[in-house]
């Protein structure tokens, strides 16, 4: 026997190989993924969080269709097994024919699930124990709450309101500056939305929070229920969220000037896409937003909260909709200056009307 390692774009030289070990599986194309499984042994690890961690992609996506088939086979063993029994065509209920089939696939289902859980075609196993740190180190619990590390696995991300009806909820345009100011409050929210990317399928690095507090193109977007402003002792649900980032705005002298040169500035991406693959330095010119990240509270995935939020977005970015918050901020302004000297509990408990404005 031999070990070899392989580049993951190479399927082909997996053909003859019985055992196969993926390294942080989540940071690779699941199509690519699914073509090394095939059908041999498979090790597959994944670091959720930390510094090193790939995100949710596997647990959400490839992992989420193995234990669906794993729990397809209890159904089918359940319902082959009460097919199975056969009564008399009449008196069924002195032979008591329902309660035999009942026994009959709840005794199939049981087994079907010892089975699968010995030797069936999942088993998952969990590594919660440091390596790098002991346990319950401080430098890693103050570095893991800095840099929003491990904020996707806590009770932060639960929604306590329930699920009200999308149509229902509203937009809300985040002020970064009350996001990021320091506030036992905002870093709270902070943490539950850093915590729904997570949990959605992103992968969360430093660099993406530093972007997030002051990338200037950028902005982000929550969805919350029709109740957020009413209840102002606590945090609202965050039911989705969407960061985009504002591009174009491009002169025509300043890309054919880099285009000349085989280069492209950082950022815009749309725009010098465009602008190289077409040959068209006209269309930097335009402005436009480009989503950078959606994502949905994992509880409510697929009932209409993300199309909610996006159909608000564009009918913002489109001029149906304004902030509500524009034709206030001369008479907040005067109001602020007179409260200069309040006491910090009671910019605790404005905190939720400061860190958004509504779209409506």
């Amino acid at each position: 026997q031999s070990i070899r390692y392989v580049r993951p774009d190479e399927p082909d030289k997996f053909a003859s190989a019985e055992l196969v070990a993926i390294d942080e599986a989540a940071a690779i194309p699941l199509p690519t993924v699914r073509a090394l499984m095939g059908d041999r042994l498979t090790f597959m690890s994944s670091t959720i969080n930390g510094y090193e961690g790939t995100g949710r992609a596997l647990s959400l996506k490839l992992l989420k269709e193995l234990r669906d088939s794993k729990g397809r086979g209890g159904v089918d063993a359940a319902t082959a097994a009460a097919d199975a029994v056969s009564g008399a065509r009449s008196k069924k209920g002195e032979a008591k024919v329902h309660e035999q089939r009942w026994a009959a696939a709840a005794a199939a289902a049981a087994e079907a699930e010892n089975t699968a859980a010995n030797s069936g075609p999942l088993r998952e196993i969990e590594l919660s124990t440091p390596i790098r740190y002991s346990v319950g180190d401080p430098i890693e619990s103050w570095l893991n709450k800095l840099l929003c590390l491990d904020c996707g696995t806590g009770a932060g991300v639960k929604l306590l309101g329930g699920a009200p009806a999308p149509q229902e909820c509203e937009l809300y345009h985040i002020d970064r500056d009350a996001l990021f100011s320091y506030h036992k409050l905002s870093e709270a929210f902070l943490q539950k939305l850093m915590g729904l990317y997570t949990s959605a399928h992103y992968k969360n690095s430093p660099n993406d929070l530093q972007m997030l507090s002051d990338a200037p193109a950028h902005a982000v977007f929550v969805l919350l229920s029709p109740s957020a402003e009413e209840d102002a002792d606590s945090l609202p649900d965050i039911l989705a969220v969407v960061q985009v980032a504002l591009e174009g705005k491009i002169s025509r002298k300043a890309v054919e000037a880099q285009l000349a040169r085989g280069h492209r500035s950082a950022g815009d991406l749309i725009p010098w896409t465009i602008s190289q693959q077409f040959g068209d330095s006209n269309f930097a010119q335009l402005s436009g937003a480009r989503v950078v990240r959606v994502a949905v509270h994992p509880s409510v995935q697929g009932m209409g909260y993300g199309s909610r939020a996006i159909e608000q977005l564009y009918r913002y970015y489109n001029g149906d909709m304004v902030s509500l918050s524009a034709g206030a901020d001369a008479e907040s302004e005067a109001e602020d200056q007179a409260d200069e000297t309040s006491s910090s509990d009671e910019e605790g408990a404005d905190i939720n009307g400061q860190l958004g404005s509504k779209i409506g």
